[in-house]
């Protein structure tokens, strides 16, 4: 059984406890945007081709796919497949976030994957802030839970905005992925009280918003304001065979070749990890480890998406409704992205967004395109072909 060690963080899933970089980040990001855009921008390239001729940084050509992140390696490959050339930068300290591709006579370094200065918008450096995001999408009319932005000093402020709105409700950093250090489904004064204080510790302002109950969680990824695909995320959970008991039924799943150990780079599964959240889900199935759940009964063992915590993907591209296709692609050009993921909640992604209850949540500049690629079940999709496509389109 594997269990969440003390020296991690219980709200980020097997991660470090260590946010004060988060926090640092976070305070540049909102107070000086303008100089940290213009120190990005400006500054960096020249101080980058620096470190290359003195070799602090390097470029390797040969690098293992535990070096750097699934969704960047999934790239390469597909560039290498016709024949384009691609480096992986590395200092002292190990592999960098970026890479360079040599794109005819040209070479292009990027972040992650070919996205960021390719967008159009007054809107697209707003894309990873939460709370713009919200009053952007509000002011365009588009379906986003009602909520506000906090800073650190105004607990209270939030608390009773919070009351205000009423229950349910949603408390979460102001950005961040992965469902980090968010609280779902808040239902007394005391756990807004909690979920504020939690996600403060991750960064120094927090949103409370609406909470919508029972939906699904799904992750649309918009490329160049065309192509559209979409994965579902699952909560951690084993599926009963009247056999096994829950804690035998955890191991074999984490016994497929696909799960591994978090933070290994080189997966997009990995094992079901048990904690209090866990214990306590049990038993409010009415379970205990040595339950032997029914054929076919689910049992929740996470309450959140966090893939570090053994959430499912699950490829649903090919039922998407043409109704949420546009949807999703009005709201990536909306932002002038050519690379997107869209976080959206409802009850079916094969049903129009105009019929259902739903949401747009937030979004992401730099999403887990590996996610398509390697589902848990479903079809792969060949995301990294579509912004192979559109990188040559612009750089070639």
């Amino acid at each position: 059984m594997i269990r969440l060690k003390s020296k991690y963080c219980k709200d980020c899933g097997p991660l470090p406890v260590n946010h004060y970089e988060k926090y640092i980040d976070s305070f540049i990001e909102y107070c000086l945007p303008k100089l940290r855009n213009k120190f990005v921008y400006t500054f960096f390239a020249p101080i980058r081709v620096l470190f290359k001729m003195v070799g602090i940084l390097r470029l390797e050509n040969d690098f293992s796919y535990d070096d750097i992140s699934l969704r960047t390696t999934v790239f390469i490959d597909e560039a290498r497949k016709q024949g384009i050339t691609c480096a992986a930068t590395r200092t002292p300290f190990g592999y960098t976030n970026e890479f360079v591709m040599r794109i005819g006579k040209r070479s292009v370094w990027f972040e992650g994957l070919p996205c960021t200065e390719l967008s159009s918008s007054k809107y697209s450096s707003l894309v990873d802030d939460k709370a713009a995001v919200k009053k952007i999408l509000a002011q365009q009319n588009i379906i986003t839970p009602e909520g506000k932005n906090f800073w650190f000093f105004q607990k209270k402020q939030a608390f009773r905005y919070g009351l205000s709105l009423g229950f349910p409700l949603m408390v979460k950093p102001r950005s961040g992925s992965i469902s980090h250090h968010i609280t779902t489904h808040i239902t007394s004064e005391q756990q807004l009280e909690d979920g504020i204080e939690r996600a403060l510790r991750y960064e120094p302002c927090v949103i409370v918003e609406q909470y919508l109950p029972n939906m699904h969680v799904f992750r649309a990824t918009v490329i160049d304001g065309d192509f559209v695909a979409c994965v579902e995320r699952i909560p951690a959970h084993v599926v009963g065979d009247g056999i096994n008991t829950v804690q035998e039924l955890v191991a074999i799943k984490n016994a497929d070749s696909r799960r591994k150990k978090s933070p290994h780079k080189n997966t997009t599964h990995y094992h079901i990890i048990l904690d209090a959240t866990s214990d306590e889900l049990l038993k409010e199935q009415g379970m205990r480890y040595s339950s032997v759940p029914s054929a076919g009964e689910i049992v929740v063992l996470q309450k959140k998406v966090i893939l570090d915590l053994g959430a499912d993907i699950i490829e649903l591209t090919h039922s998407l409704h043409p109704d949420n296709i546009e949807l999703f692609k009005n709201v990536a050009n909306l932002f002038g992205m050519t690379i997107v993921g869209i976080d959206f909640i409802g009850e079916s992604v094969a049903r129009s967004w105009k019929d259902q209850v739903c949401a747009i949540i937030e979004l992401n500049s730099l999403p887990y395109i590996d996610m398509h690629h390697y589902p848990y079940r479903g079809q792969p999709q060949n995301i990294a072909g579509a912004i192979l496509k559109m990188a040559l389109k612009y750089y070639a």
